[in-house]
């Protein structure tokens, strides 16, 4: 079931005050949500939503950075182990923006490099980069480099991103890229389903709704 988010005005501005419907029960389990400036810009909505679910989410946006550090941003991997530690029940992981799928990359070592980590983590949810959008990498073969990787990782899902952002401009800034408030609260609605929802069983691309 598509469960919509709306935020109280408190936390991101907006006028208004306005509720969650649909909300689940999950016990105070850890999920970590690691992710680039689209995750940085919707911190307050993710852990909102999931919060409301009773997940304790703990949301860690690094503006700029990329699966394989290519421009030497951020170092994942390990922080990527320092919240293993923690052992997270979900892990969801939104990175890819920033790469390059046409400069020679090896993605499958920078994402194997980011799962190693997450081995024993039952459950990772890696979201698609948006391929609707002005870069000037191929998205398109990270987006196919992720969903390979799901042969190599059992525990890791694919959470196609890119096709629900697709074709709603009213969802984003003016660059196309980024996320207004009303795309920040829809990322959030759609982490939150796809942890809701039951794993994948071909454990390759988790339902969008």
């Amino acid at each position: 079931m598509d469960r919509r988010l709306l935020v109280p005005a408190a936390l991101v501005g907006l006028a208004g005050v306005v509720a969650v419907v649909g909300v689940g029960n999950h016990n105070g389990e850890e999920v970590v949500v690691a992710g680039d400036s689209l995750t940085a810009q919707s911190d307050a909505q993710v852990n909102f939503v999931l919060t409301a679910d009773r997940w304790r989410p703990i949301v860690t946006g690094v503006s700029g950075s990329s699966i394989g550090n290519r421009n030497a941003v951020f170092d994942w991997p390990t922080r990527i182990n320092e919240l293993a530690a923690l052992h997270p029940a979900v892990v969801v992981i939104e990175l890819g923006t920033n790469d390059c799928g046409n400069c020679g990359e090896d993605l499958d070592a920078a994402i194997d490099s980011v799962l190693t980590p997450l081995r024993h983590v039952r459950r990772v949810v890696w979201l698609t980069a948006q391929t609707e959008v002005e870069v000037a990498s191929d998205l398109g073969h990270v987006n196919d480099a992720l969903r390979k990787a799901t042969v190599r990782w059992p525990n890791l899902e694919v959470l196609d991103m890119g096709r629900h952002f697709a074709g709603h401009p009213e969802w984003h800034t003016g660059d196309g890229v980024h996320f207004n408030e009303a795309g920040s609260s829809e990322l959030a609605s759609l982490i939150r389903n796809a942890i809701d929802a039951p794993p994948s069983r071909i454990g390759a691309l988790t339902p969008v709704a």
